[in-house]
């Protein structure tokens, strides 16, 4: 057994919205796409430890990695929701359905979607995990519009081990240099206090001080 897995089984425990998500995702061929339980339950503790009340989230899915921040032990949070994809966000209405009052789903590509909600900030917790080569367009508008002790969450941020491979998938090589900038911005700007949380896919993390 591996030490992720270990840690997996130990600390995580996926409730039955958390299931039937994953059987959705199975189901239209999307299964491992989402985060891992693991992941969910880093931000679950992290959202929780800084009881947030203002988050965005921009890559919906199915609704997995939402259904972690819901789990979060928080007051009265308010959450924008943003998917470009508008079967992935009916689908994930349909599974949030019970527990999405605090909730507005917006559908749209967020490069553009984004700039609506910038009088509702400044924002507590920005979750990225969308398309890869909006990432630098994403991160330019969460820099702006997270608060002072806020935290940046980018998931993928190793590209699944593919980011400093010798000999990338090919499907891969346009997004490294893209990826890398957004990693090494958020590492030299003195406005952060940056790491990337080493999972598989990476996630790189960034408080601002």
């Amino acid at each position: 057994m591996s030490d992720i897995r270990y840690i997996e089984n130990l600390f995580t425990s996926e409730n039955p919205l958390q299931k039937k998500i994953r059987e959705s995702l199975k189901e239209h061929d999307l299964e491992g796409v989402q985060i891992t339980s693991l992941q969910g339950q880093f931000i679950c503790f992290l959202l929780s430890l800084m009881k947030a009340t203002k988050i965005v989230e921009v890559g919906v899915l199915h609704g997995y990695s939402l259904s972690w921040i819901l789990r979060a032990k928080l007051h009265e949070p308010k959450i924008w929701a943003f998917e470009k994809n508008e079967d992935h966000l009916k689908q994930a209405q349909k599974l949030l359905a019970a527990q999405d009052q605090s909730v507005e789903f917006i559908l749209g590509d967020a490069k553009q979607e984004l700039e609506k909600i910038n009088a509702q900030g400044p924002f507590d917790f920005i979750f990225i995990d969308a398309n890869k080569s909006g990432y630098p367009a994403y991160l330019k508008w969460a820099k702006k519009n997270i608060a002072t002790g806020g935290v940046i969450a980018l998931d993928n941020s190793l590209l699944n081990g593919q980011l400093l491979s010798p000999t990338p998938k090919e499907r891969f090589k346009k997004l490294i240099e893209k990826i890398k900038a957004c990693n090494e911005d958020l590492a030299k700007d003195p406005q952060f206090t940056s790491l990337i949380f080493p999972t598989p896919e990476g996630l790189t993390l960034a408080y601002k001080s």
